[in-house]
């Protein structure tokens, strides 16, 4: 017996996935089916059935197929990009294949992402389609977490040819990767945002932030480092793209004074005086509180690697000449257990300091 033994007789025509039932909304062409051979019941005049439709090789003789007619002659596909035919019924089953399963020797299978760049708020979809025999068993990895996506399950089993999965977008930023398991199908995209990547309060640094890290996997924690990594955190023009900001533990505006830029190279690269050509530096939102002449970028400190109060009173800072305005792992308080975070107008210290990177 042939893969379908009823067949329906619609065209339809558009511009999704040819295996999506979703053709049925689009525009259609009519057509009628011919069957050529003997081996075939006529079903058309059966209200169970479409209005054109036919059983055919009901005694399993492989001698009768269907050509599809329009106005009478055979059906042009020259005018159709891509096309599909839904079939309406399927009856006489030998089989316990799901519908699709009929058709592929080798699973199939496809991903599609209704959204290619969804921004936190949005809810989107994933509609996955199933050209096999099998359940599929999906993964969700990359750098979302169910919370960032409203409490979603990251991982489970889908039973139907045609799943559609929702998604809402809270929070975070970065790669978001669907995967069929165990197949190499799979569709992602990136969100762009700021990423904590350094904080300071009540703490002094003591080892090297270029090789080692501090509470990383814990953004939330007083003192947190993954400078050690900063190569990832690169803006999509290959840039840095960072933001300084600072404040006290009892206002907690960390917009006032917060300081954005972009330098070609990274903190680590270069130590201070670092010129404007090496630097690469480029400001984008820095308000009066700096001092333009020397502010160029972060870098380290001469006497990077020597301890207080050797040479240097912090690993990194934002100012070329000698004092250490705007610190990055400060090794010293300024003042108390305050850090000389604002150089001017007027000139303030704060508890607490915070270093962000777009990516």
């Amino acid at each position: 017996m042939n893969i379908f033994s009823s067949f329906g007789s619609q065209l339809f025509r558009g511009s999704v996935s040819t295996n999506s039932a979703s053709y049925i909304n689009k525009q259609n062409v009519n057509v009628a089916l011919d069957p050529s051979g003997t081996d075939f019941i006529e079903y058309s005049s059966n209200s169970n059935y479409f209005h054109d439709a036919h059983g055919i090789n009901i005694n399993n003789e492989d001698t009768t197929s269907l050509i599809l007619n329009q106005s009478s002659t055979p059906l042009s596909l020259s005018s159709l990009d891509e096309f599909t035919i839904y079939m309406k019924y399927k009856v006489h089953d030998n089989f316990s294949k799901p519908l699709l399963g009929h058709i592929y020797t080798d699973p199939n299978y496809e991903v599609i992402l209704s959204n290619q760049s969804p921004v936190l708020g949005d809810i989107f979809t994933v509609t996955v389609l199933n050209g096999s025999d099998d359940n599929i068993y999906y993964t969700i990895s990359g750098d979302f977490t169910s919370a960032d996506l409203d409490n979603a399950h990251m991982s489970g089993v889908l039973t139907d040819i045609e799943s559609t999965l929702t998604y809402t977008l809270i929070s975070g930023t970065g790669l978001f990767n669907f995967i069929i398991d165990n197949t190499d199908v799979s569709a992602s995209f990136n969100i762009h945002g700021w990423v904590l990547v350094f904080r300071q309060r009540g703490y002094l640094w003591i080892e090297d932030p270029a090789t080692n890290s501090l509470n990383d996997g814990d953004p939330t924690n007083d003192n947190y480092s993954v400078l050690n990594n900063i190569d990832d955190f690169k803006d999509v023009d290959g840039k840095f793209h960072f933001k300084y900001q600072s404040y006290n533990m009892g206002n907690m505006d960390a917009t006032l004074n917060a300081q954005i830029w972009k330098q070609d190279i990274s903190p680590f690269a270069e130590e201070h005086p670092v010129t404007l050509s090496n630097s690469g530096y480029t400001a984008i939102d820095v308000d009066n509180t700096v001092d333009s002449t020397t502010f160029i970028g972060l870098f380290k400190q001469p006497g990077y690697s020597d301890p207080y109060p050797n040479h240097t009173h912090t690993y990194l800072d934002c100012t070329s000449d000698n004092s250490w305005w705007y610190p990055v792992a400060a090794k010293t308080y300024s003042s108390g257990t305050l850090f000389p975070t604002v150089q001017r107008n007027p000139t303030s210290y704060r508890d607490t300091i915070e270093l962000w990177a777009y990516t």
